[in-house]
This record gives C-alpha cells, sequence and structure tokens, in this order.
C-alpha cells in the first residue's frame, strides 16, 4: 500500500465512525485532497411515514466540504451510483470505501 492509500483507508474509517470533526482530519482531507463518504438510509423506505420522499443517503466529506454535505436519493441505486462517481471524480477511483 502507498502512504495516500493507508491515508485514504484510515480517513474513511473514521468517516464510517462518525469521527469528522476534528480539526486534524478536515487538515489532512485537504492536505491529501482525498474524499470519503458515508451511506446510509433514512427510515425504512417501506414504512415511510415521514412524507419524504428521500430515503437514502450519502454525505460527501471532501476539502470542500470539511463538514459533510449530505445528498438524499429515493433508491439505493441512485445512492450508490453517485457514491461511485464521487469517489471516481478526479482521479479518486482509489479512494476506495
Amino acid at each position: 500500500m502507498t502512504d495516500r492509500q493507508v491515508v485514504t483507508a484510515l480517513l474513511q474509517y473514521m468517516t464510517d465512525k462518525y469521527l469528522t470533526g476534528s480539526r486534524e482530519f478536515k487538515a489532512v482531507l485537504a492536505h491529501f485532497d482525498i474524499r470519503t463518504i458515508s451511506r446510509g438510509e433514512i427510515g425504512n423506505p417501506d414504512f415511510n411515514f415521514s412524507g419524504r420522499d428521500a430515503c437514502y443517503y450519502v454525505d460527501v466529506y471532501s476539502a470542500e466540504y470539511p463538514d459533510g454535505r449530505r445528498y438524499e436519493f429515493d433508491t439505493r441505486a441512485e445512492a450508490d451510483a453517485f457514491s461511485q462517481g464521487v469517489l471516481s471524480v478526479r482521479g479518486h477511483d482509489h479512494d476506495a470505501v
């Protein structure tokens, strides 16, 4: 593994554990120009009584969005496709989730 791959894996692990609030996390994102994502479900889509259309989300953390930016989708397939697109932009396709 390269140093970048190790750092990417560590930042993704931190994102998966919701440890994204520190200055250090944000500084490393910016320094290495790394993107991480967190994916999830907003309630159970079979029992969505909230009136919301979106049931799946993708949170993106990057130098541009160090505090994260949430995108919401109607289907898991849309969220997965978006996730892959985010990670493949500007050569980030090796930043595995």
